[in-house]
């Protein structure tokens, strides 16, 4: 069982599958929902929450990115995701070589094979560009914050627009301060969906402190403007 046509990529699966779907200017939900899953299965896998998505998914996924379809195996088996029908020949391959006596014969068979695997791997699979990867990544990465940004941005409470109206604040001012742009690197560098109401609350409080500490510092005259504490998140 030898596999031949292996994608022009480098990076793991689940960036595969965020630049293809930038490519095909489809959305994380769209796509979950064309393969019969919840709206936020693609993402989950994006986000590496989902790090074992099952075999039959991720054929459908790739063939809806434009895979062709005799080559979503090997580009599957490029992921190291296995077939159900690659796994039950390696399982009988192992099974034959325990129940053969002649195991020398089995090892150098099991070893040929493997260079073989190698140099189809070596010979199909092109080299990528790091940059290239790059970039094509941060294409992906824009098209889902513009996608984001135009769901909340009318949403009813008004939190979106906040949102939507901070980002564009915050990117303007990066251009001009150096140390906030390595503070906002490093913040969002984090995975901030792992802090609860609480822990939020609490980043929340010692940045409102740190913005009035420097309020009281800058002044010229006048009263500072004094931000409240957050007690609550709604």
């Amino acid at each position: 069982m030898y596999l031949n046509k292996f994608p022009d990529f480098d990076g793991d699966l689940k960036d595969y599958i965020r630049v293809m779907r930038a490519y095909k200017n489809m959305s994380s939900t769209k796509l979950s929902k064309m393969i019969g899953k919840n709206r936020a299965y693609i993402s989950q896998i994006e986000n590496g929450h989902n790090k074992n998505p099952e075999y039959e998914t991720l054929y459908k996924i790739f063939k809806i990115l434009g895979v062709k379809e005799e080559n979503i195996e090997s580009y599957l088996y490029h992921f190291n995701v296995l077939s159900p029908e690659h796994l039950k020949h390696e399982e009988e391959m192992f099974i034959a070589k325990m129940e053969n006596q002649d195991e020398d014969y089995y090892v150098a068979m099991a070893e040929l094979e493997e260079e073989r695997n190698e140099d189809f791997i070596s010979e199909a699979r092109p080299s990528y560009n790091s940059n290239d990867l790059m970039e094509d990544m941060s294409k992906a990465y824009i098209g889902e914050i513009n996608e984001v940004l135009k769901v909340i941005f009318d949403e009813p409470s008004g939190m979106g627009f906040e949102i939507v109206k901070g980002l564009n604040r915050l990117t303007g001012d990066m251009t001009k301060n150096k140390q906030l742009y390595s503070f906002t690197s490093k913040i969002l560098d984090k995975d901030l969906s792992l802090l609860d109401e609480p822990g939020m609350i609490k980043v929340l409080n010692v940045l409102i402190e740190e913005l009035n500490r420097r309020e009281q510092e800058t002044i010229a005259f006048g009263k500072p403007k004094v931000i409240e504490p957050v007690k609550s998140l709604n």
